[in-house]
């Protein structure tokens, strides 16, 4: 958009230009030194100079946008678009130069901004990710650490009161509560570590248990309710068992009596 405004007044001031010099006041009425091209340091053209160059850069909209396109991508040397315009007039020089400042200066500087931004935040979460992966890894390396600790009889389990034993040390608690760990109900923590009801919390069990349990002291209590919940679920697939495996028996006792009482007539 900014391109395209900039484009439409340079186009008008040329179509304005073009008619007052070539149409009022004649071809020839500029100096002879121009037209020869005698001053070439100087930042004016000579007609057949500038005619070319409005050819050139200017000769339709989709031109002058092509042109002002590539003054700021490195396509053409902007001075050699700007020169025209001088030519016609200072005011037009000073327009060219304020696009050039401000689509690169500006825009372009907002665009790389923006694109570095992103790149940053795409490199950001990565690194979060990274970073909370190792740390999920140390911590798990701990707590298989601190099961081989508490297992003093190498049997790859760990029971209630080795366990129980091993929270009592002022070592073992600071260090659980440094990761956010709540043993202070040694049974429950036990209870919630024995998924499988072995009354034996194997390697897996302890690992795999207190990263569950990790975060704040309420998490305990939730895990507890989730355990809960599974007893529960368990009681409640069992007595459906129950109750589909006595309705089964009630209608086969009903056939039966059926069968039995059809057959006494008959006998009679």
């Amino acid at each position: 958009l900014i391109m395209y405004l900039f484009t439409v007044v340079f186009m008008q001031g040329i179509v304005a230009f073009l008619r007052e010099e070539y149409y009022v006041s004649g071809p020839g009425s500029r100096e002879d030194a121009l037209v020869q091209g005698l001053h070439t340091d100087s930042d004016e053209l000579s007609d057949v100079a500038l005619r070319d160059a409005i050819s050139l850069h200017f000769q339709s909209l989709a031109r002058s946008l092509l042109s002002m396109l590539m003054s700021i991508t490195g396509g053409v040397d902007w001075y050699e678009v700007l020169r025209p315009l001088m030519t016609i007039s200072n005011v037009y020089g000073a327009l060219f130069a304020l696009y050039i400042v401000f689509t690169v200066f500006g825009v372009f500087n907002v665009l790389a901004a923006l694109f570095v931004d992103h790149a940053l935040q795409i490199r950001d979460r990565d690194l979060l990710i990274h970073a909370e992966t190792k740390k999920m890894d140390c911590f798990l390396q701990d707590m298989f650490e601190l099961f081989q600790e508490a297992d003093t009889d190498h049997t790859y389990g760990m029971t209630k009161e080795e366990l129980f034993k091993y929270l009592q040390n002022d070592r073992v608690s600071a260090y659980m509560a440094g990761h956010c760990l709540d043993v202070s109900d040694a049974s429950a923590v036990f209870e919630l570590l024995d998924t499988n009801k072995s009354g034996v919390v194997e390697t897996h069990e302890f690992v795999l248990g207190t990263a569950r349990l990790k975060g704040q002291a309420r998490c305990l209590d939730v895990m507890r309710i989730f355990s809960c919940f599974e007893v529960l679920q368990e009681q409640v697939l069992t007595l459906h068992s129950d109750i589909v495996a006595l309705r089964a028996a009630c209608s086969q006792s009903n056939s039966v009596a059926a069968v039995g009482i059809n057959s006494s007539p008959a006998q009679a």
